[in-house]
């Protein structure tokens, strides 16, 4: 049977010092040191990090929606206030200024939330 090689000073001082739950914990909290110390310039700098966020969720709501909102407003102007009020219902409180006002607020609420989501150098000036 081979004998295993004996070792040295240093591989037996390391050996009993890694039995040591002390000792372990010590060589993390000196990686950590380490690592902040490493990283704090990216961290801590002159220039914050800005997060810069899209949310696709009301992008894409206000994509389907718009279509519907646009064509509401055209076929309003089209058929203008006199056929608006004959067609009106008569719970509706709304005269066809008032509607006329609510459909362009709402297409342009629409056509903000689809500009908010483009890059600056896509937008149209």
């Amino acid at each position: 049977m081979a004998e295993p090689a004996p070792r040295s000073y240093w591989e037996s001082v390391l050996a009993r010092l890694a039995t040591r739950r002390s000792f372990r914990g010590s060589l993390v909290v000196l990686a950590l040191l380490y690592a902040s110390a490493i990283y704090a310039p990216l961290v801590a700098n002159d220039r914050p990090y800005v997060l810069e966020a899209i949310d696709y969720r009301g992008y894409e709501q206000a994509l389907r929606t718009l279509r519907p909102v646009t064509s509401s407003l055209s076929g309003l102007l089209r058929r203008g206030r006199a056929e608006y009020e004959a067609e009106r219902p008569a719970e509706s409180t709304l005269d066809w200024e008032g509607a006329l006002r609510a459909e362009a607020s709402a297409a342009r609420l629409h056509s903000a939330t689809l500009a908010a989501s483009l890059r600056p150098d896509d937008a149209a000036e």
